[in-house]
């Protein structure tokens, strides 16, 4: 039986009298500030809103017979049931509302996006790197020939590949001497294109000795040439030049009944004497007697063996006069010769 007090100006109704709910001699009752529901047949009974002699209530506790406590779960109806004015939470053990929640998944959202970006920047990185290689690998293909005072210019070409990267190099170099070196290089074929440039030198005093193998080389083959042509030349003289007697150069400006005119015009048929300092038989000037003495000197250097009558004749020219290169071409061929009279002290010397 209830019984329900309302108080005046109360927006509450108060129980007075104890609540009792079944009917069986077990059942519990409900005092101020309790309700029991009724036990069951094992014993349980379900409490809400219990408080101790200390004010501190229970809320909702399913206790059983002996005293113990289980954890109760709760259950929202189906249809969508919404709790409002959920307070944020703070302790572990806490629930958290939708602000909180939405919060935490916008920080979620923002730091996939960053590990996106982070993502993509070390791929890009990755691929940069990758270019780099091929790029300097294609760089250090780049090499020099040996210096070669003839031609100072050098090209070359290179490639390079890394990690599935490829790069083409092309590069030059300048050597004005054998220690001075200007080099440019660069590389093409992806999008991360390099250039590099440089020069290279010796720094102390030298001794004037060439290092390079192709200087080394043509200087070998000069001397070679110089060489023959001395073993020639003193062969020529130790047994005597054999001449073409019907090798003739014809001088018209000259009688053919002069004592010496078939031995020089065979001389030079033969090319063993060329005529004046330059050159050429210029009938239109007389040929002094130094000029045709510095003619048979030459012919004696280059094998002919002048007769008894002609050396008689020039002596005191040949004991005076020495006939020294002043300039050669390149095949070691004198262009430039030069006539010296010796003083009659230093023929004495």
């Amino acid at each position: 039986m209830v019984r329900c007090t309302a108080k005046a100006n109360a927006n509450y109704v108060g129980l007075t009298e104890d609540v009792v709910l079944g009917e069986k001699n077990n059942d519990e009752t409900f005092n101020s500030g309790r309700l029991t529901v009724q036990k069951d047949d094992k014993g349980n009974a379900i409490t809400i809103n219990k408080e101790d002699e200390n004010g501190v209530g229970d809320g909702l506790v399913y206790r059983n017979e002996d005293g113990t406590v289980n954890k109760v779960d709760i259950y929202l109806d189906q249809g969508g049931t919404v709790i409002h004015n959920v307070a944020a939470g703070t302790a572990d053990t806490d629930a958290v509302n939708v602000s909180q929640l939405n919060e935490a998944w916008d920080q979620i959202n923002n730091n996939t996006t960053a590990i996106t970006n982070i993502g993509n920047k070390v791929g890009e990185l990755d691929s940069r790197i990758d270019e780099v290689g091929a790029g300097a690998a294609a760089l250090a293909a780049l090499h020099p020939l040996d210096f070669d005072p003839d031609d100072k210019w050098d090209f070359a070409a290179g490639y390079g590949n890394y990690r599935g990267e490829n790069a083409v190099a092309i590069g030059a170099f300048y050597r004005p001497n054998e220690d001075t070196m200007f080099s440019v290089g660069g590389t093409v074929g992806n999008d991360d294109n390099m250039v590099n440039a440089g020069v290279s030198f010796k720094i102390g005093q030298g001794n004037g000795v060439s290092t390079s193998r192709v200087a080394m080389a043509k200087e070998i083959k000069d001397l070679r040439k110089e060489l023959e042509a001395m073993k020639s030349a003193m062969l020529d003289v130790n047994a005597g030049r054999r001449l073409d007697t019907s090798k003739l150069q014809l001088f018209p400006d000259v009688p053919q009944n002069h004592w010496a005119y078939e031995y020089v015009a065979t001389l030079a048929g033969n090319g063993v004497i060329e005529g004046y300092p330059d050159g050429n038989f210029d009938g239109a000037r007389p040929m002094t007697r130094y000029e045709f003495a510095a003619m048979l000197y030459k012919a004696m250097l280059n094998g002919a063996k002048l007769s008894d009558k002609i050396l008689t004749e020039f002596a005191p020219e040949l004991e005076r006069f020495t006939v020294d290169v002043v300039h050669k071409d390149k095949d070691g061929n004198p262009t430039v010769e030069r006539v010296r009279v010796v003083k009659r002290d230093d023929a004495a010397k």
